[in-house]
């Protein structure tokens, strides 16, 4: 699972990582708009008030259950779907006016990797979407996996809805109450990890 973060989301996200049980079944990748630098006080902060074990990623490591992975836009992330598990590369490329455009590598190689079993929630953003994000949004369609847009407020996520529709990427709007009701229903159901994630419809 992967929650894409606009610089305002993350209020949204510790909505749902606080409520989250260290037996969440499957890895959790958090992808916020912030640079590396700042990216250490909310990590603090959210493991604090979460169970799930938070890791502000450098270098590789590989993907677990119940472990919440953070990587900065400044970050080229990319999952590498040819190891068992599968890891989280990462690099720091700096601040560059193309930030915007580095989740698209995650997106894409998270799709190659989990396919239809990958989740994305993506917390409200009213800017016109990057190509770059478009182009992994696809990958994730394409793919199989599922899609939908949250936020604090209901109209900025139908918001960010249209715009991507607009892009030509459909996804579903789901408020966090949902998202958190699905996800509780899934760490309950005593599935295994696999069936977990995969029937989480969001």
């Amino acid at each position: 699972m992967i929650i894409v973060v606009s610089e305002g989301g993350p209020p949204v996200v510790h909505s749902i990582v606080s409520q989250l049980p260290d037996t969440f079944p499957t890895p959790l990748v958090i992808c916020q708009a912030f640079e590396s630098d700042a990216i250490g006080g909310l990590v603090n902060a959210w493991d604090k008030t979460s169970q799930l074990c938070f890791k502000h990623l450098s270098g590789s490591l590989p993907l677990s259950a119940g472990v919440a992975y953070v990587v900065a836009y400044d970050c080229d992330a990319r999952v590498d779907g040819g190891s068992t598990p599968p890891r989280l590369r990462t690099r720091r490329c700096g601040s560059n006016a193309e930030g915007n455009e580095l989740p698209a590598a995650l997106l894409m190689t998270a799709a190659g990797a989990y396919r239809e079993s990958l989740r994305i929630v993506l917390v409200g953003d009213t800017k016109v979407p990057s190509p770059g994000l478009v182009k992994g949004m696809s990958a994730v369609i394409g793919n199989g996996g599922t899609i939908c847009c949250t936020a604090e407020r209901r109209d900025a996520a139908v918001h960010c809805s249209r715009l991507f529709a607009e892009a030509g990427i459909e996804m579903s709007f789901a408020d966090v109450d949902r998202v958190l009701a699905l996800i509780g229903a899934e760490t309950k159901s005593g599935t295994g990890k696999g069936q977990a994630i995969k029937s989480l419809q969001l």
